[in-house]
């Protein structure tokens, strides 16, 4: 697994480099700024945008003012991961794969399977005292 997460980090690490660097030339190559309507506004005139911009910079303006707060708050944040970062599974796959599987099979009364490892097919006996609803369960280990 740790080439796996090896891969993951590099994966990650490209996408950073690509999003601080490719994305935004390609966005100001690209992306030109069009004026909407006679008197050339921009769509951060509207009002949608007017409200977010204003919730922002009070939201901006109450954590500068409350750092201590705002740190205090990341700090804990970053305290509460490590429980659960220990209670989490960290496996990519079941911890139950035993490459086994279970086989039942209901025979008519009184025969019982006799299982051959090389064929891999039951082959039926014949039993002296036969029971009508009897039940044969067999289990194979296929390693």
């Amino acid at each position: 697994m740790k080439s796996f997460g090896l891969t993951m980090a590099f994966a990650i690490m490209v996408s950073l480099v690509v999003s601080f660097t490719l994305t935004p030339m390609l966005s100001a190559r690209f992306l030109k700024i069009q004026h909407k309507g006679k008197d050339g506004g921009s769509s951060k005139d509207s009002r949608v945008f007017r409200a977010v911009d204003v919730f922002y910079t009070r939201m901006l303006e109450w954590a500068m003012s409350h750092r201590a707060i705002v740190a205090g708050l990341a700090a804990l944040v970053l305290i509460s991961s490590v429980p659960l970062f220990m209670v989490a599974n960290k496996n990519f796959l079941p911890n139950d794969d035993q490459s086994e599987f279970e086989i039942i099979l209901r025979a008519a009364g009184g025969d019982q399977p006799r299982i051959d490892r090389s064929d891999h097919e039951p082959d039926y006996e014949r039993d002296s005292e036969p029971d009508a609803g009897s039940g044969v369960y067999a289990r194979a280990d296929c390693r």
